[in-house]
């Protein structure tokens, strides 16, 4: 997604700036959802599950010691419906792929 700050926003004013970034941030995270709803409901991948993926995957080690939030679990579900490659259809498959990515220091 391009970012472009738009007319009579003034790259000077930090008041302008936070508003424009807001919004911005706000249009990326909208656009993020209806990707993952449609994935979720197109995809055929196994529906998403936090208590699956705990269930193969130690999520506490990307935590680092924080309790999970949701945007943790936002952010587990967007990384399965849409940057996990097309192979990775279940919740334990997804599992290896963190992990991998995690062991190569990637993830």
């Amino acid at each position: 997604m391009d970012f472009e700050l738009g007319r009579g926003v003034d790259a000077n004013d930090p008041v302008q700036m936070h508003a424009t970034l807001a919004k911005a941030v706000r249009r990326r995270e909208a656009d993020e959802a209806a990707r993952v709803a449609e994935q979720r409901a197109t995809s055929g991948r196994e529906p998403f599950s936090m208590a699956e993926l705990r269930a193969h995957y130690p999520v506490d080690l990307d935590l680092r010691g924080r309790p999970l939030e949701e945007r943790d679990v936002r952010s587990y579900e967007r990384r399965y419906y849409l940057w996990a490659p097309p192979e990775v259809r279940t919740m334990e498959a997804f599992a290896a792929y963190l992990s991998l990515l995690r062991d190569n220091g990637v993830g």
